[in-house]
């Protein structure tokens, strides 16, 4: 919901209207943005993957509240690049079935880690932006590849890297590759994929 800047009126997106009211449209919100935050305390998978809130919106809600238990990365083509590197798989993201599951992946390998444990996802989301830059050139799936050159950097925790130490989370992989989540059909959230023009309404 949003005013129009030249006639003040409120206007409703017709998924989240209830009877053309600012009020009780506002109500709707509230809940289930309120309802996601409780799913988030308890780390409840169902509820955070089937919320009526955007991908996008709903992962920087969680990482807003919660820092320590999400990342403040949001891009499936970003998560799958990340995991691509720590499971030394470059199709790793596939068997993950989602944004939550690909986030925990990576947590999980962040937590196993002697420094990395420390940190919280928005350290850890600098962290992996900085050792990785080659991310942000990452259009689609194909793009995904293996980097065996880490960006040298000065080891310490202000910088957020770990100088090549991420070579030792990578070694965790082999005993993890058994553990990943498998696709689910009945909770896999649908991603938006290419780049086009954004219908916030929509």
């Amino acid at each position: 919901m949003y005013q129009d800047r030249n006639t003040g009126k409120i206007i409703l997106a017709d998924k989240w209207n209830v009877a053309n009211s600012p009020e009780l449209t506002f109500n709707k919100i509230r809940k289930v943005i309120l309802r996601l935050i409780e799913d988030g305390k308890m780390n409840n998978r169902h509820g955070i993957i089937t919320s009526e809130i955007s991908q996008m919106l709903r992962y920087k809600i969680l990482s807003v509240y919660f820092p320590t238990m999400y990342l403040s990365v949001f891009s499936e083509n970003h998560l799958n690049f990340f995991l691509a590197q720590f499971y030394e798989d470059s199709n790793a993201g596939d068997q993950f079935s989602g944004i939550y599951d690909k986030q925990m992946g990576l947590i999980s390998f962040k937590n196993e880690h002697p420094v990395a444990r420390g940190w919280n996802g928005i350290e850890f989301m600098t962290y992996l932006y900085r050792v990785f830059p080659q991310v942000n050139s990452i259009k689609d799936k194909s793009g995904i590849k293996l980097v065996s050159n880490l960006v040298d950097s000065v080891k310490s925790r202000e910088q957020l890297v770990m100088n090549g130490e991420i070579r030792s989370i990578k070694k965790l992989s082999n005993s993890r590759k058994r553990n990943i989540p498998r696709e689910n059909s009945k909770e896999n959230v649908p991603s938006v994929k290419g780049e086009t023009k954004i219908d916030f309404a929509e």
